[in-house]
């Protein structure tokens, strides 16, 4: 299933496939900014806590430990905790803000639909397996303001992006690279869940490919 875009649809979507299907346990992956300088581009973290931001409820999972052998060696992972926003952190000035305030040596990274998700796990003592991929690291803003691209249903709106790119032209290659990014992370998640789900032969637990 697709989330999109922040916590409140995260939530609407994961108690709305509660509903439809019975579920066992989940694998929760996504795209994430870095607050610590030794996450790099493409390093995925598995979420050992998320902490939601708005009202600081920390939520304690063991991603690593159900997870990390089925990483494959060329992939560069940490343990760490993610911090659920509501806004896109969208510059290096508000990143290192945030990172200011978290304990000395933490990996720490930030998204937008972690701490719902997770919730929704600890709330029917589910399985909750957190793995997140980093395309932008500590020192990088992002090549537009992303929040100003989000329509009505929270989700990034492609026209806002495409009408924003004609009015900053200077953030087209940033845009370009963004998404070579994010395909890139997205190749790397796809082959950690197949390695994952192999762990996992039960019946009926998935079905279909991944790219």
């Amino acid at each position: 299933m697709e989330t999109g875009v922040g916590p409140q649809n995260a939530d609407c979507a994961i108690r709305k496939i509660a509903v439809e299907r019975q579920i066992g346990g989940l694998i929760h992956i996504g795209f994430a900014g870095a607050l610590a300088p030794s996450l790099h581009l493409g390093d995925l973290v598995l979420l050992e806590s998320v902490e939601n931001a708005q009202n600081s409820q920390s939520i304690l999972t063991d991603s690593a430990k159900r997870v990390a052998s089925a990483i494959p060696d060329e992939i560069p992972w940490h343990s760490g905790v993610c911090l659920t926003f509501d806004h896109i952190i969208a510059t290096a000035g508000e990143k290192h803000a945030i990172a200011k305030g978290r304990p000395e040596g933490e990996i720490t990274c930030v998204d937008m639909e972690s701490a719902p998700v997770a919730a929704f796990c600890q709330e029917q003592s589910m399985p909750y397996i957190g793995i997140r991929a980093i395309t932008d690291t500590l020192g990088e803003d992002l090549p537009l303001n992303l929040n100003e691209c989000r329509g009505r249903d929270g989700n990034i709106d492609t026209m806002r992006v495409m009408w924003a790119a004609v009015h900053h032209p200077s953030a087209i290659s940033g845009l370009v690279e963004l998404r070579r990014r994010s395909k890139d992370c997205a190749q790397a998640l796809a082959t950690c869940v197949k390695r994952i789900l192999s762990q996992y032969p039960t019946p009926g637990l998935y079905s279909g490919t991944l790219p």
